[in-house]
């Protein structure tokens, strides 16, 4: 939610300007003030290019990909067991078969339908296999550039669809973004732990205790838990 000095909701308008085209604006009904929504969202993103994660939750957010790759990896060796034993009871399906059929017990045409439905069921089970392996590539390689990808939190934005930017956006300030007409600036106040301005390098204390530390089980959705989705720079009018 954008939000006035005044802790005032922006609210959004389309008036027209002289050419009668709608514009777009933001504006505070107790101040008065209001913006073009464009100037917002680019000042927006001049602000959020000035924004860097803290070093902690770096390596908070590394700690649960690796917790959450480890437990996905115990997840699928278990499922691949499961694969890999029904693979062994079609191939033998299929010899007990071949033997009924070696020894007259089944038709040509019997053993036929039984091993193209077999071999069928097969090639399913293969598939499921394959998905398996490659849901397993997660390794260090990639947590690395998932992190290193979080320190870049304009480009982001900029690459991230509406809902993604949602999220985002609570994640950065969950009571809300403060923005200074007068002034043309978005305030720290609101922002969150996990995040500092690049200028300043000494960490919020907070970060350094409960804040940050995770318990197993919670995972990464801790990040999309909330109880409103407020859209990017949302006016307050939902």
């Amino acid at each position: 939610m954008l939000k006035c000095t005044c802790e005032t909701p922006y609210r959004a308008s389309a008036p027209t300007n002289g050419s009668g085209k709608p514009s777009p604006r933001y504006h505070c009904n107790k101040c008065g003030g209001s913006i073009n929504t464009k100037e917002a969202h680019d000042l927006f993103v001049k602000f959020i290019e000035q924004l860097t994660p803290t070093e902690n939750t770096v390596k908070l957010f590394k700690t649960i990909l690796k917790r959450t790759a480890s437990q996905q990896l115990r997840a699928n060796n278990t499922e691949m067991k499961r694969l890999r034993t029904e693979q062994t009871k079609v191939d033998e399906a299929i010899e007990k078969a071949l033997e009924k059929f070696v020894s007259d017990k089944m038709t040509q045409a019997e053993k036929d339908i039984f091993v193209r439905k077999k071999e069928q069921q097969r090639v399913e089970l293969e598939e499921q296999v394959r998905e398996i392996e490659q849901s397993q590539r997660v390794n260090e390689a990639t947590i690395e550039y998932v992190c290193n990808f979080i320190r870049i939190p304009a480009k982001l934005w900029r690459d991230s669809d509406y809902e993604t930017r949602q999220i985002f956006q609570q994640m950065m300030f969950p009571n809300g973004l403060i923005f200074d007409i007068k002034e043309q600036k978005f305030g720290t106040d609101n922002l969150s732990v996990f995040y500092r301005l690049e200028t300043i390098k000494k960490e919020p204390s907070e970060t350094k205790s409960s804040h940050l530390v995770i318990p197993a089980g919670v995972e990464p959705a801790i990040f999309w838990m909330r109880t409103r989705r407020p859209g990017p720079l949302d006016d307050g009018t939902t």
